[in-house]
């Protein structure tokens, strides 16, 4: 434990000295099958940050990639250290309707990260229909740099953003101009960047 304690000292101090704009990518990942040790060891560390977003007023970024369990466990430890209208962005977001309604009623200021899954025109089809029934207002782009990327790409880069922009506005049936415009201010206000 002295050893998180020293790490939790030194993550907010950087955090502190370099001014950042958020806390993450944190949360919970099962996808290598941890034992529940290791999962324990997670949630503790999750917390901590949890604890140091709250304690510098910064939003967090939310990595949580799992079966319904421990999205529910990744939410469970959310709503036990912060306040509902504490900043969120729902990082590489591939929930459901259902998992989208919870992250909204739990956190109203929520934002929800549209990556390249939206463009994996093989795979995903679920995904594309729940982005459909997604509010714009609650979107933010991103990437997922360097590691996932669509075929055809060798790696994902910044210059995805216009490809997932102009297959938002097909699939919202709006400018890709508005796509911007609109995800653009979302991730201002997110990260409250004038």
């Amino acid at each position: 434990m002295h050893i998180l304690n020293s790490w939790i000292a030194d993550l907010e101090m950087l955090i502190c000295v370099n001014r950042m704009v958020a806390v993450g990518e944190c949360g919970l990942d099962s996808s290598d099958n941890p034992n529940n040790e290791e999962l324990k060891k997670q949630v503790n560390v999750f917390e901590e940050q949890l604890r140091i977003a709250k304690r510098q007023h910064l939003p967090v970024v939310i990595h949580c990639r799992g079966d319904k369990k421990l999205k529910a466990m990744c939410r469970d430890s959310l709503s036990n250290f912060l306040e509902e209208d504490h900043p969120i962005h729902w990082y590489c977001f591939n929930g459901d309707i259902e998992e989208y309604r919870q992250c909204k009623t739990m956190f109203p200021n929520g934002k929800f990260g549209i990556s390249p899954f939206l463009l994996m025109d093989n795979k995903y089809l679920t995904y594309r229909a729940t982005v459909c029934e997604l509010d714009l207002e609650d979107l933010v782009l991103e990437t997922d740099s360097p590691i996932l990327h669509p075929q055809g790409y060798s790696e994902a880069s910044p210059e995805l953003l216009k490809d997932i922009m102009w297959k938002l506005a097909s699939m919202f049936h709006v400018p890709s101009e508005d796509i911007a415009r609109v995800t653009t201010r979302n991730a201002r206000q997110l990260y409250n960047i004038d």
